[in-house]
């Protein structure tokens, strides 16, 4: 077709990332453009299994040897290694430029996450149209909202405890300290070597916003935020904003048999996500989510341990629960009627979508605001990681199984979550860039 345009994907290569991005290019393809997602070989299985085609880069960065690297021994060597790995990557753009990469794809159109920002960045200076997309809710500064990581946060209702203004401040002049005490010791953040990066491009100063929660973020471009507006706080209307569609459509897979636990009793599912491995406390909380379902039996638990656990770590297990290292959650979720979460904002619109209540317990990074939200908008409770313990992980899931309030809430906020995959205006502002067409109307500008 005489319209058709290739579309190339860069986002961060985990699933939590890549996951919220099919939906796109599946609507994209399904409209006769190309896809191609811009990827290391360790994800590209999942991105294949999918249905779409991937360019490698970088694979040697990503290899069994450099993700043991950051995810294994003690905290300031795992830094040292993101910092080597990111510094060597820049290294490797700043001096071959793009085209190793995106030279046999020739896109028309680079739809990059703005928290894998390097490749964005020489695109930005090549001029090759770029879409920013962003799998968390906004990371930029809003005079009215303060920042979306750590436990300042959303979690005060209306956030009036401190003033937003004061809050970014706060939270920018910490984080400039840590980068500098970080770089003494040779694990700078890959955030704080970002704009060092792009000024070496020669991209005016202008290019980025540094007043963000992660990366600087590429200015005047559209924006994607891969999830409804409904769920998140009321912010400043940007003109460039676009909260848009993330779920994929189709049919979900059965379960394999022996994955849930016997019986016919309410199914809690427990997952800490993809980057559980940032905590070394993340065993205490399966332990006590599982002391919790060991003393009603009644009930029945699928714990999903991730890839840096394994069953026999936790011990002999009662009869209603079963541990994986990884579960399909999607068709788990089918099943479940409680979920005891990290507060991942992939796993929180599953949830929702597929009508489970949210016992969230976060961890790091946007965890703790998506954690306020869901509490906010009365799709589930929240508990504090400090003080968590089997009785209290008890009483929070007899309170959330038995709220028809919750019932009441999560059908709300599935209706309007569905207005907007329904849609697909993602893949209309992305076909717009790529084709030089006028962007579609914003319903977020309202």
């Amino acid at each position: 077709m005489s319209d058709r345009r290739t579309v190339a994907i860069w986002t961060l290569p985990e699933t939590g990332h890549l996951n919220p991005t099919l939906r796109l290019a599946d609507t994209l393809v399904s409209r006769g453009h190309r896809v191609v997602y811009v990827a290391p070989a360790m994800i590209r299985p999942t991105i294949e299994a999918a249905g779409h085609e991937v360019t490698s880069w970088f694979d040697e960065w990503y290899d069994d040897e450099w993700q043991r690297r950051i995810t294994e021994g003690g905290t300031l060597d795992r830094r040292r290694a993101i910092t080597e790995r990111y510094g060597r990557i820049a290294a490797e753009l700043g001096r071959r430029g793009a085209a190793p990469i995106l030279g046999d794809i020739a896109p028309d159109v680079l739809v990059a996450d703005v928290q894998e920002p390097l490749l964005a960045l020489v695109a930005a200076r090549d001029g090759l149209p770029i879409v920013v997309m962003n799998t968390s809710l906004p990371q930029t500064r809003d005079p009215g909202v303060p920042p979306t990581r750590g436990s300042v946060g959303l979690q005060a209702e209306g956030h009036r405890r401190l003033d937003p203004r004061l809050a970014w401040w706060l939270f920018r002049t910490k984080r400039t300290a840590s980068a500098l005490a970080a770089r003494a010791l040779g694990a700078e953040p890959p955030y704080a070597s970002t704009t060092r990066f792009a000024r070496s491009l020669g991209l005016p100063r202008d290019t980025l916003d540094p007043w963000t929660v992660y990366y600087p973020q590429l200015d005047g471009r559209p924006e994607l935020v891969l999830c409804p507006a409904a769920f998140d706080v009321a912010r400043a209307p940007r003109p460039l904003r676009y909260y848009v569609e993330s779920e994929r459509r189709g049919s979900v897979p059965p379960l394999p048999d022996g994955l849930l636990p016997p019986g016919d009793g309410p199914l809690v599912y427990c997952s800490l996500g993809t980057r559980a491995y940032r905590t070394d406390r993340t065993p205490a909380l399966f332990r006590a989510v599982l002391d919790a379902v060991a003393a009603r039996p009644e009930r029945r638990l699928v714990l999903s341990l991730g890839q840096h656990l394994t069953p026999d770590q936790l011990g002999s297990l009662p009869a209603n629960v079963t541990a994986h290292r990884s579960v399909p959650q999607l068709a788990v979720l089918d099943h479940a009627a409680a979920m005891v979460t990290h507060g991942g904002l992939g796993t929180v619109k599953e949830c929702v979508l597929a009508g489970v209540r949210m016992l969230v317990v976060p961890l790091s990074h946007d965890q703790h605001a998506n954690a306020a939200l869901v509490e906010r908008h009365g799709l589930g409770s929240v508990a504090d990681l400090d003080s968590l313990t089997g009785a209290s992980i008890e009483r929070q899931l007899d309170d959330l199984l038995a709220s028809s309030a919750i019932d009441e809430a999560i059908g709300t906020m599935q209706r309007r979550f569905r207005a907007v995959e329904d849609d697909d205006l993602g893949a209309d502002v992305v076909a717009a860039v790529a084709t030089g067409a006028a962007l579609p109307p914003n319903p977020g500008r309202r």
